[in-house]
């Protein structure tokens, strides 16, 4: 887990040099253990939409 944590960080601090504020995730909400994997690496739950739970990773 903590190597999955530590690649994020660094997409994340990547992007961040391009400008980007957030990373986004769409996940299905059936998919039990992709949603609990986005809360666990730090993605904040930031809505429903279009058939999928929308999460965000960012300042």
């Amino acid at each position: 887990m903590k190597e999955l944590h530590d690649r994020l960080v660094e997409w994340f601090e990547f992007f961040v040099t391009l400008g980007v504020q957030y990373l986004w995730a769409a996940v299905p909400p059936d998919n039990q253990e992709i949603n609990k994997l986005a809360v666990l690496l730090g993605f904040e739950y930031v809505d429903y939409n279009a058939g999928f739970n929308i999460y965000r990773y960012g300042d």
